[in-house]
């Protein structure tokens, strides 16, 4: 018992140790590996700082007109991606309705698209009625009688 409690706290040292060298390599490749990087606080929560985002972002976040209006959308921004990716992590069923209305957008558009294509090339709009229905019948399971 001695040794195997012995052999845990070696190992905990162990694990103490490696992460506090992550931490100060993180530290030094300019990553906040902080608590508070972001909503669930887990290792792979990193955040980058804005100061990390380039030249172009740090101008115009310095522009005297526009710096805060530009700092606040980039706050607002990386706020709501971080809770969003922490809710879609955490409910899978919000990720079915969320890839279902992706889908079902995607399938709206194609046929708007198809439709103003017709229109586009004068085909009237019942040739392209009876196409589309064409199409889905086609695409549809046989009928059993």
């Amino acid at each position: 018992l001695a040794a195997d409690k012995a052999a845990q706290q070696l190992r905990l040292e162990r694990d103490l140790q490696a992460a506090r060298a992550g931490r100060a390599g993180a530290a030094a490749n300019g990553v906040n590996g902080g608590g508070g990087g972001g909503p669930s606080g887990g290792p792979g929560d990193a955040v980058i700082p804005m100061d990390a985002l380039g030249e172009r972002y740090m101008r115009l976040a310095a522009h005297k007109r526009v710096g805060k209006a530009v700092k606040a959308a980039a706050g607002l921004l990386d706020s709501a991606a971080s809770t969003a990716a922490v809710l879609l992590r955490q409910y899978p069923l919000a990720r079915l309705l969320i890839f279902g209305y992706l889908g079902l957008l995607h399938v709206y558009l194609y046929m708007l698209l198809a439709r103003l294509q017709g229109r586009a090339v004068g085909m009237p709009d019942d040739a392209v009625a009876a196409t589309m229905t064409a199409t889905a019948a086609a695409l549809a399971p046989p009928q059993l009688p």
